[in-house]
């Protein structure tokens, strides 16, 4: 699963403030990490040459548990738009075959 799909969109005009801000990742396979939180600042460390950036590892869980924190670590400050949450939701029903409550 790419959760950068979920979370597509342009780096922000102004400067991020990256130093303070490490990368969320999950463990998705033995050894394999995908971003759940930060995939602008992922894309900005990378465009200034960095080989390196600070992460934080979540917890092992299952993917319906990854994109749950995909769009808590996006609650206020709101950075997620409607198109994201939706995004995201119509994936839990296509991908994960979730059903929705209505």
């Amino acid at each position: 699963m790419r959760y950068a799909r979920l979370r597509p969109g342009r780096l922000p005009a102004r400067p991020l403030v990256m130093a303070e801000m490490p990368l969320r990742v999950a463990e998705v396979t033995r050894g394999r990490y995908e971003v759940i939180d930060g995939h602008k600042r992922l894309a900005a460390w990378k465009a200034q040459g960095h080989t390196q950036v600070p992460v934080v590892v979540e917890p092992v869980a299952s993917v319906v548990d990854h994109k749950r924190r995909l769009l808590a670590a996006n609650a206020p400050p709101r950075t997620l738009t409607a198109l994201d949450e939706a995004r995201v939701v119509a994936s839990l029903v296509e991908d994960d075959k979730l059903s929705t409550p209505w």
